[in-house]
């Protein structure tokens, strides 16, 4: 149904029923892996829907879909009218800050994201946490929360945040599977990496709506080929697209990256990589990856190349700041033979 075809229905169905149902039909376009309608139904119901905290969940979906679609600034403009409302919103607060705080950490402003994400406006209500969709949206919070905390390097700021999170009883299984992601993720950059492998495992895609499917999927595919099962990784990343997304032209090549660097096919690795940096993401992790293995083999000029690019597309993440350190040790002046 095209969303304009919406207005027409309001004679049969009244006001009320009409906006009940461009809400119902965006959350349909978005999870069938529609967001330019989803963000049209949305948009419609951020400006008509009767009841302050519903224009607050149609403005956090629109803020959902349009983080899908990469588009940042429209993001931006969303959240610029949504903040002064979230005192207000009740239970609606947190998913609103979580939806931004995607579009932040895609951004690479990982900083402002830990910022909204832990204002005192945006947090539940404990009066709230009876709603299953509000501790969903608490939970989004805290994970996209951890997503910003480990990108910044803080990983036991990120293990706290999870943690807050396991406290609620969750219902939606992209918040169920997102929050074994976070895990997993977290146990791999502690160095656990049997546990991280065992997590992501259990990772199961199979609940969830297409739309989401691809990012944790590739997700998936990584960490498998980080803690050194490539071949799992392998069959996991020969999967067919439904529906896209723009974060899989970083993650894919990532993974990928990761496959052939655990198979020591270390050409085919840097190539992975060189693609991730096409990618128009912040792109510190691969980037950094690439510079790693181009010094281990002796190929400091693409090392060079690789550090650079890290500082360059991702300049507030850990991986910006190992490759800021690499580049000065690049620079200091090899020591006179005796």
């Amino acid at each position: 149904m095209d969303p304009f075809i919406l207005l027409a229905l309001y004679a049969s169905l009244g006001y009320l029923g009409g906006m009940a149902l461009a809400a119902q039909t965006g959350v349909r376009y978005l999870h069938s892996g529609r967001p330019r309608q989803a963000v049209a139904c949305f948009r419609l119901g951020a400006s008509f829907y009767p009841g302050r905290r519903n224009r607050v969940l149609m403005r956090s979906n629109l803020l959902a879909a349009l983080s899908i679609l990469g588009d940042h600034e429209a993001a931006n403009r969303e959240w610029a009218r949504l903040r002064p409302c979230l005192r207000e919103a009740g239970p609606y607060a947190p998913l609103a800050a979580a939806c931004y705080v995607a579009s932040l950490y895609y951004q690479g402003r990982y900083r402002e994201g830990l910022e909204v994400s832990s204002h005192p406006d945006v947090c539940l209500d404990p009066a709230d946490r009876a709603s299953f969709m509000a501790q969903d949206g608490e939970a989004l919070r805290l994970l996209n929360r951890s997503s910003c905390e480990l990108a910044l390097g803080r990983v036991e700021e990120a293990a706290r945040s999870i943690a807050q999170a396991e406290t609620l009883a969750l219902q939606h299984q992209v918040m169920i599977q997102h929050l074994q992601m976070a895990r997993a993720r977290v146990a791999w950059r502690r160095g656990e990496l049997d546990l991280a492998g065992r997590i992501v495992q259990g990772i199961d895609t199979s609940g969830i709506p297409d739309v989401y499917k691809e990012e944790l999927l590739l997700l998936q595919a990584l960490l498998l080929a980080l803690t050194g099962k490539p071949d799992e990784a392998e069959r996991i990343l020969d999967f067919h697209v439904r529906v896209s997304s723009p974060r899989g032209f970083l993650y894919r090549p990532l993974a990928e990256g990761a496959v052939a660097e655990a198979r020591g096919e270390v050409e085919a690795a840097l190539g992975h990589f060189r693609r991730a940096l096409k990618s128009g993401q912040p792109a510190g992790e691969p980037a950094l990856r690439g510079g790693r293995l181009a010094q281990a083999g002796g190929d400091l000029n693409q090392a060079r190349f690789f550090f650079e690019e890290a500082d360059r597309t991702d300049p507030e993440s850990c991986w910006a700041a190992m490759a800021r350190r690499a580049l000065e040790g690049l620079r200091k002046p090899s020591p006179e033979p005796h």
